[in-house]
């Protein structure tokens, strides 16, 4: 008897439709492979993930998004079709226990999802259906083309079991690279696992237990919106909004609850009214506006004495017109009678002030009621902020499912008044601006800590000065000729005229020459670097002459007086003419990279001035360019990551993404660009990479970036003579939101509005970090005053002071004061204070002080 007749009749038999069995199968297949999408995770890596709601909810695995450079990934539907469609997808949930991760995609319409099974189903023999994509695109017919999906049937040969539950499934099913995340399935299309891994060649593989799926989707995803404060609106109702979405079952079986504390003391309890299909909004108001609420720390001080204390964020009548109090750095009177206001953006001018006469101010728990009309000066410091902690907690009966917090500062620092001329406060709030140069840049020079750019345009014989907060072109300078040097600092910008042989001076805030003198060196001036936040010196390094073996030399200047300065230990490698050397220094001017394009290897150095003398390092290597981070802890190179001042941490490797400082010491970002590093690094080094902001420390992307559309650089990096290097390209100013870009182009300035601290609130990221800069100086006699603050993704920061001179003292919301006294010898002094938050995570903020 044939084959097929004894199927026929075995059915016959049993009263089974053989025509219907073949059916089903077919019909769960397809619907597998719908479910199913590929991940794609750039340079040829690829994985899978499938669909477990139709909103759009897929599963992948912990190790599949830890590859990712950032927490969004790509999804590819309908491979290798005609219909074929990318999409993004942002990981909202993601366990390394279990080694799964749940993806939200956008959306597409309703997609074709998998039904969960149960692990009591699963038993040794069981037939099981594997979908994915091994080894990724390396199975596609061609370059260009996305693979196809490979479905593999198989068996599980063994349940693997801890404490008596299943751990693992073992299948003898063919499962390979890119595999990893693809649904297992049983005959009747129900999810019994999730593929991990495999052991390569042996046809052994291993597949997650469903109950461990569930068990990750039975907390539904709560989507939280919470009200933008700020101080125009914190004494106003403020809406928040939690959006509960189930992923197994009904979302209406889910009742959020949420409560405010406000500076941890008052606490309100948010009535949230359900708005229909997991919605829900509530209201509250944070702070009324009164004298309790919203104080500033003042010292008013006397002929005979002083008063420290907090005064109410109340305005104050000056010349006529109401100034809130936020606005104001001091009022002071002279010997002559005048009263002199000075506002936070450092405008000065005599003041008609009103209502001296009566202040109110609270000095320990005592309120008292000054007159200061006759007090030689008022000093307004940095306000308190008001800090708003958000607990939401989602319940379904009287089961907890989910905790959710955020705490959120509300700063009375927002200025309301631009100037006492009437001109608006300087914020980037253009979205993307795009500058036009009137001429090819040749270099671009940070100066004022990196708040204006010094855009040199040697053809032209101008410099444009850029004011990035407000994103437009101060000024056109005239230069003296077309060959120069440009270096910035703090207040100032410098010209070396290499042609006339003469060094100009330039105030920023005139912007016209206060000094000229001829260069004080014998030789030719070949490179200059200063602290961009500094007041000085600068490092000059110059030639006794132009013939290729000229002796070469490094040199301090003194800003003040463009003299040289005596210091020890200032010969450094590459001390001929022909050597092009490229230095750059850090912000506050302490610490100096240099390397030299001239010959290979480019060398890997660091100087760091201390006091009179330099101590400097080196490595015989070639990682592009080295540039110190605003403090000088770290070093950011071209293609050797990110290293510290001893250069111990420098890890060989020709794949390292370029690495560029922010104005923030311990956040930077990677560039994909040429790192002009006389490196190797393949055809497309950099293919599918795109821009990221870096925590030091961390080898995760904190957020990604816009794209910068730098275009390429037409000459050879690696041996350009030009200092005009990718470092100079590319700045991040966090404080004003400032993403800066110069194409290689070299017509115009791109910059990007891009908020750091927004990115983070809305991404899944479980982020920790010092977010705040502290002063870095003291004055004997005075106050010192600081506010460490942290970016978190949990609530409960705590801080402690760890190590700091006697009588410092750091308040539970990061406060740090220090009386310092006059008798006070030292002339630095560290400080380490120690954060934590609710999940017993720790970052350390520590610095170092010095004298003024």
């Amino acid at each position: 008897m044939r084959l097929g007749s004894l199927i026929f009749v075995l059915c016959f038999l049993f009263g089974v439709d053989q025509f219907d069995v073949f059916a089903q199968d077919r019909a769960v297949i397809q619907r597998g492979k719908a479910a199913t999408l590929l991940v794609d995770l750039g340079e040829d890596q690829s994985a899978t993930a499938f669909c477990v709601h139709e909103s759009g909810i897929f599963v992948t695995n912990h190790h599949v998004v830890e590859e990712a450079s950032s927490d969004t990934l790509e999804l590819v539907a309908d491979v290798g079709l005609e219909t074929e469609k990318r999409l993004k997808a942002t990981v909202i949930r993601s366990d390394e226990d279990t080694d799964l991760a749940l993806l939200r995609a956008e959306s597409l319409g309703k997609f074709v999802a998998l039904p969960l099974g149960s692990d009591d189903a699963v038993y040794e023999t069981m037939q099981s259906i594997a979908f994915g994509f091994p080894f990724g695109k390396q199975l596609a017919v061609d370059e260009e083309a996305t693979p196809a999906m490979s479905v593999s049937v198989g068996r599980i040969t063994a349940i693997r079991r801890k404490r008596g539950v299943p751990e693992r499934f073992q299948l003898d099913a063919e499962i390979n690279p890119g595999n990893s995340g693809g649904p297992v399935i049983d005959e009747e299309g129900n999810v019994v696992g999730v593929v991990s891994s495999g052991v390569f060649a042996t046809g052994i593989s291993f597949a997650i237990p469903v109950s461990k799926l569930s068990k990750l989707m039975a907390v539904p995803d709560v989507d939280i919106t919470y009200p933008q404060l700020t101080t125009k609106t914190a004494s106003e109702p403020a809406k928040l909004l939690v959006r509960v979405t189930s992923l197994i079952g009904s979302s209406d079986e889910y009742v959020p609850e949420a409560t405010a504390r406000v500076n941890g003391l008052n606490v309100f309890q948010i009535a949230l009214k359900p708005l229909g299909h997991g919605a829900f909004s509530g209201e509250f108001t944070p702070a009324p506006r009164d004298a309790s609420t919203w104080r500033l720390p003042v010292e008013i001080k006397f002929k005979d004495g002083a008063v420290s204390g907090g005064i109410a964020a109340k305005p104050l009548r000056v010349n006529g017109k109401d100034v809130e109090l936020s606005d104001i750095e001091s009022i002071r009177t002279n010997d002559d009678g005048r009263t002199i206001l000075t506002l936070v953006n450092g405008d000065e001018s005599e003041a008609n002030v009103e209502g001296l006469n009566r202040i109110d101010v609270t000095v320990g728990n005592n309120q008292l009621q000054l007159d200061a009309s006759a007090a030689k000066s008022i000093e307004v410091s940095a306000p308190l902020d008001i800090e708003v902690e958000y607990a939401v907690v989602v319940k379904k009966g009287n089961q907890e499912l989910a905790r959710l917090s955020e705490s959120q500062i509300i700063s009375s620092v927002e200025s309301t008044v631009g100037s006492m001329s009437g001109k608006p406060a300087t914020a980037f709030r253009h979205g993307k601006r795009v500058i036009p140069m009137p001429a090819t840049i040749s270099d671009v020079v940070s100066a004022a800590g990196g708040r204006k750019l010094l855009v040199v345009l040697e053809t032209a014989k101008k410099v444009a000065v850029v004011d990035v907060p407000a994103g437009k072109i101060e000024k056109l300078v005239s230069l003296p000729s077309d060959q120069v040097i440009v270096v910035g600092t703090a207040n100032h910008f410098f010209v070396f005229d290499l042609v006339n042989q003469i060094v100009q001076r330039l105030p920023l805030s005139s912007l016209k020459e206060d000094l000229t003198v001829k260069v004080p060196f014998s030789g030719v001036v070949k490179a200059v670097a200063a602290g961009s936040n500094s007041n000085g010196p600068l490092l000059v390094h110059w030639a006794s002459g132009t013939s290729a073996l000229a002796r070469a030399s490094y040199s301090l200047l003194d800003p003040k007086t463009l003299t040289p300065i005596e210091v020890e230990n200032a010969r450094f490698r590459n001390n001929s003419f022909r050597d092009a050397v490229h230095m750059r220094a850090s912000h506050d001017g302490k610490v100096f990279g240099l390397w030299a394009t001239s010959h290979s290897p480019q060398g890997l150095g660091v100087a760091v001035l201390s006091e009179s003398r330099f101590e400097h390092r080196y490595e015989h290597d070639s990682v592009g360019h080295i540039v110190p981070g605003p403090k000088g802890m770290h070093l950011f190179t071209g293609s050797g990551g990110v290293l510290n001042q001893s250069l111990s941490s420098y890890q060989r490797g020709n794949r390292a993404l370029p690495c560029i400082p922010t104005s923030h010491p311990k956040l930077y970002l990677t560039v994909p660009a040429e790192p002009g590093a006389q490196r190797n690094l393949g055809p497309r080094p950099f293919a599918g990479i795109k821009p990221s902001v870096m925590v030091v420390g961390s080898n995760q992307p904190l957020a990604q970036l816009p794209a910068l559309d730098l275009g390429v650089d037409n000459e050879n990096p690696s041996w350009s003579r030009s200092d005009f290097t990718l470092d100079k390209r590319v700045a991040f100013l966090m404080e004003s939101n400032a993403l800066v870009s110069v194409p290689f182009s070299n017509d115009k300035l791109v910059i990007q509005e891009f908020e750091l601290e927004k990115y983070l609130d809305e991404s899944s990221l479980d982020y920790f970090f010092v977010s705040s800069i502290a002063p870095q100086t003291f004055e004997r006699g005075a106050t010192y005053r600081y506010r460490s603050t942290v970016s978190s993704k949990r609530s409960g920061v705590k801080y402690k002071l760890t190590n700091g001179p006697k009588g410092m003292r750091v308040s539970s919301r990061g406060e740090v004061t220090w009386q310092v006294p006059s008798s006070f010898t030292e002339t630095s002094v560290d400080v380490i204070i120690t954060v934590t938050n609710s999940a017993d995570q720790i970052v350390y903020d520590s610095f170092t002080l010095t004298a003024e």
